[in-house]
């Protein structure tokens, strides 16, 4: 059963004569394809090739035609069966082409994310290296002090002997009265450093604590970037797919147009070699007829010299024959 003809709302004129568009440029008959939606005649088509390129040019026209409606662009329109022809409306190219802007976009956002996530990260690991090398210059600096109250107390104490030797005798009654005044004394100064020291360790563990909020408020954001990432990865992945089962189905109709106008030429190609086959049987069959002719005429002229000698055994043969010496006849010789 022969398939039914697709696209027959385009309107098809008769034979026009026109030059070919391609080597070698001869004058032969065209047939014009009219656009139903856009009144356009956008296809002038020879007529010996018309039946394989009409399809292939209709839907060439229906990509680009402004006036047509692409069935698969309508969302409440019920769903249309998978069709061998691909036909990419421009609705479907703006979506495709918003997707990937709309990817561009995240994939810059998310760069400019990370970049800020990595410049607090190294920011954060900064201040705690400040934060410790400021610590360390305090201990040393806080142990500077003690071994100079250290020295100052050895200093004290050899001066108060001498002083003590040389005004008042040292006697049991000021060793005590004057040693718990030294010892509140230091107590006094190692309860300030103390403090001071406690101060600056809070101060550290506060900012410290906040940079790791920090932290983990952008490990945060990053991975639900991340998850949207791979949401639209996901999908840029199905809309790759799509376009390459598209891209293959298009070659394969490419492949098979190619065949079919391969297979085409084949046929006229063989049609033109038996027609130029069937000339030179032709000729020669008209070159045989002559040949054969020619001998009939040489035959009807042999027939009729051989008419015309004299038959053997007549009184004229008789005397030529006895005319004639007779070569083994040795009277005759003599």
């Amino acid at each position: 059963m022969p398939n039914p003809k697709k696209f027959t709302d385009f309107i098809e004129s008769g034979p026009v004569s026109r030059k070919r568009n391609h080597y070698p440029y001869t004058e032969c008959d065209h047939i014009l394809l009219k656009c139903p939606r856009c009144d356009d005649e956008f296809a002038a088509i020879p007529q010996d090739s018309f039946a394989s390129n009409r399809t292939a040019r209709i839907k060439s026209h229906l990509a680009k035609c402004p006036a047509y409606e692409c069935s698969s662009c309508d969302e409440d329109a019920p769903p249309a069966p998978k069709s061998t022809a691909l036909v990419a409306h421009d609705q479907c190219i703006a979506e495709r082409n918003v997707l990937k802007q709309e990817k561009s976009s995240l994939e810059e956002k998310l760069d400019a994310m990370t970049q800020q996530l990595s410049a607090s990260r190294e920011e954060a690991k900064r201040e705690r290296e400040e934060a410790r090398q400021s610590q360390n210059n305090l201990t040393s600096a806080i142990n500077g002090v003690k071994s100079q109250l250290d020295r100052w107390e050895g200093g004290l104490v050899s001066a108060m002997e001498c002083e003590f030797k040389l005004v008042r005798p040292i006697t049991a009654e000021t060793i005590p009265i004057q040693m718990r005044s030294r010892e509140s004394q230091l107590a006094l100064k190692y309860s300030k450093s103390d403090e001071v020291e406690a101060v600056n360790r809070e101060r550290m563990l506060t900012q410290l604590s906040t940079k790791d909020k920090q932290l983990s408020n952008l490990q945060v954001q990053n991975a639900r970037l991340q998850g949207e990432n791979d949401g639209l990865r996901s999908n840029l992945k199905s809309l790759d797919n799509k376009l390459k089962d598209a891209l293959a189905e298009k070659e394969t109709m490419v492949t098979r147009a190619v065949m079919k106008e391969k297979v085409m030429r084949a046929e006229t190609e063989s049609k033109r070699k038996y027609v130029d086959l069937k000339k030179q049987s032709i000729v020669i069959h008209n070159e045989q007829n002559a040949v054969i002719e020619k001998l009939k005429a040489e035959n009807a002229k042999l027939k009729s010299a051989l008419r015309k000698r004299p038959v053997p055994g007549t009184d004229a043969e008789t005397k030529a024959l006895s005319k004639r010496p007779m070569l083994g006849n040795p009277k005759s010789q003599v």
